[in-house]
């Protein structure tokens, strides 16, 4: 990746959230790029290359998240295919 975003956020979310920074952060990656493949901004592989994660990865947690559009597209599954 060569482009990144920072966000701001107090010191102490992540404990009040129960969670450590790193799985704060993780989790707040897989949400907007949840997020923008549910609006259908980016394919499930942009997204999963946000998140960090590996294409199957993202799936299944994004099926987790119960999304509108957890599922790709055919065409999507025929791109990532080649």
């Amino acid at each position: 990746m060569s482009n990144s975003i920072t966000i701001p956020y107090p010191d102490s979310l992540p404990s009040a959230l129960r969670m450590s920074r790193q799985e704060f952060e993780d989790e707040a990656r897989l949400l907007l790029a949840a997020r923008l493949f549910e609006k259908k901004r980016v394919t499930s592989g942009q997204a999963a290359e946000m998140a960090g994660i590996s294409r199957s990865e993202f799936i299944l947690k994004t099926g987790a998240l119960h999304l509108e559009s957890a599922m790709p597209a055919a065409d999507e599954i025929a791109e990532d295919a080649e």
